[in-house]
């Protein structure tokens, strides 16, 4: 009668030619599995782990004894265990912890990729574990920023972490970029519109006199001139 061979059970194998006895069958190793009649285990899939130290068949005999690797955690070249990525780091394909790029965080090891910056704050290097919020007189209008804008002059941000700059009130002026409030014009001066960064206007009654010499004051001072009884001086209003 010929012999027949028999095939190691599902969780074992065995790389002998010609073996005579099932006890040639060996329990895989940790981070390995194998199905039935199998000469050598597969090591488990990037992204999990099987830490058990072939104690039993039944915890090598299929891939899904192979566990999944938490979150933010990467595989070990022998998948007897997972390796945690720390913060400020994602696990990038399960095979190494990479660093967040600019204008993202990671506040715990991530998977896959790091959180955007929200509009209004920014972090300009790698490895962050947090986003800066934007100064007063600075904004950020969109997520994953790496640096915040000035204000430009006629606008304002009173607080940190805004996402836009404020237009200044008709009356009121911003003649610096970065400025965090507004000044009122020295009245009769105003402004011809909201978002201004000088008041070149007057109010009623009163016209704007350019041969007077008041530009180094950025409110106003005294170039309004009080219009002469009878004439017809609406705000706004320019001497020709």
């Amino acid at each position: 009668l010929g012999t027949i061979c028999e095939n190691c059970v599902a969780g074992k194998y065995s790389a002998e030619v010609g073996a005579n006895s099932i006890d040639t069958c060996s329990i895989c190793s940790f981070g390995r599995y194998s199905s039935s009649g199998s000469s050598n285990c597969t090591l488990c899939p990037l992204g999990t782990y099987n830490d058990d130290e072939s104690t039993v068949a039944e915890n090598h005999d299929s891939i899904d004894d192979c566990l999944t690797c938490p979150v933010g955690y990467i595989s070990v070249a022998s998948r007897y265990t997972c390796q945690q990525c720390v913060s400020g780091e994602y696990a990038n394909n399960f095979e190494e912890c990479a660093h967040c790029e600019p204008g993202r965080y990671a506040p715990v090891a991530l998977t896959d990729s790091c959180f955007a910056c929200d509009a209004g704050k920014y972090t300009s290097s790698n490895r962050s574990s947090s986003c800066i919020a934007c100064g007063a007189g600075k904004y950020s209008a969109n997520p994953n920023s790496t640096s915040c804008s000035n204000c430009e002059p006629g606008f304002y941000a009173s607080s940190t972490g805004l996402s836009l700059c404020t237009a200044c009130a008709k009356s009121e002026i911003a003649p610096n970029t970065s400025s965090f409030s507004c000044r009122t014009c020295t009245s009769p001066t105003t402004t011809t519109a909201t978002g201004q960064a000088s008041c070149a206007a007057c109010t009623d009654g009163f016209f704007w006199n350019p041969l007077k010499k008041c530009d180094s004051t950025p409110t106003g001072g005294d170039c309004c001139q009080q219009c002469m009884d009878g004439a017809d001086c609406d705000s706004g209003s320019f001497l020709s």
